[in-house]
């Protein structure tokens, strides 16, 4: 299914839909079968431009042979200290990271120095080879369609954080760094009920009234939040998330990628352009 400008949540998925929301000069496509959907994006006639298909939590799929494969490591649990299913999260060996061409360690908290740079390097038994990156989230100034509340002013508020993703614990840390927070947090990829939404109401009317109160979310969580269920709506805003590639090794990094897809596309002559940066 490729996605439209009309594409919802539901239709697509919220991942996707964010994607495609955000860049919406991509191709963005789902396929339960990973290699059919690989298979039509390469022989349909819509998409016959395509030079580079980019897959998503793909690294144990064996039927993809991928040709660029690059593995993040969440730095607050890497895979030298996780455990393979169901004990941990791991779907294979940690000695099955050998097989990446580029391992990024992410959500890295502060500044990076040498000896920390040489320890994952000897943790995660890096090779030659390959290249280590190492990120931290980066948020920008909250937003609601027009509206917009810098980072540096969120102490006037009282955030009600709601949010339904993978791990909220760096969101919810740089919140409180700011201002006092109250959470509610569901399960990754929630489906939000008629309940949730009466749940979000009751706990933004507790909260004290000594300032204005805003709803937070992210960018994923909104894909999927039906605001019209909600007497709030004009209190939510949203929270947007960059990745920062440390050690000024952005430049690297893309140029990467640029030198493998100039290599190995169906057309050869990707031009060289302002996004080289």
């Amino acid at each position: 299914m490729l996605a439209t400008a009309t594409s919802t949540a539901a239709d697509i998925g919220d991942e996707p839909y964010q994607m495609k929301s955000k860049f919406p000069d991509l191709i963005v496509a789902v396929d339960a079968d990973r290699c059919e959907g690989v298979e039509r994006l390469m022989n349909g006639k819509e998409t016959a431009d395509v030079d580079v298909i980019l897959l998503d939590d793909a690294f144990q799929h064996r039927r993809i042979k991928a040709g660029l494969n690059i593995v993040l490591v969440d730095s607050n649990r890497p895979i030298d200290k996780d455990y393979l299913l169901p004990a941990g999260r791991l779907r294979e060996n940690a000695g099955g990271l050998k097989r990446a061409d580029v391992v990024m360690v992410t959500k890295l908290n502060g500044e990076l120095d040498e000896v920390s740079v040489r320890e994952y390097r000897e943790r995660l038994c890096i090779q030659d080879f390959q290249q280590l990156y190492f990120t931290r989230f980066r948020y920008g100034d909250l937003y609601q369609d027009e509206k917009i509340i810098p980072l540096s002013q969120l102490n006037q508020y009282r955030v009600l954080m709601v949010t339904g993703i993978a791990d909220a614990t760096p969101m919810e840390q740089m919140l409180k760094e700011q201002t006092n927070v109250t959470t509610i947090q569901f399960d990754d990829h929630h489906a939000f009920s008629p309940q949730d939404y009466e749940r979000i109401e009751a706990a933004y009317q507790q909260l004290p009234d000594d300032k204005p109160s805003i709803v937070v979310t992210t960018e994923k969580d909104k894909a999927r939040l039906d605001l019209s269920q909600l007497t709030i709506k004009k209190k939510v805003y949203t929270l947007p998330i960059e990745v920062e590639v440390l050690q000024q090794a952005e430049t690297i990094f893309n140029q990467q990628i640029l030198d493998y897809v100039r290599k190995n596309s169906r057309n050869s002559n990707v031009p060289q352009g302002t996004d080289d940066k």
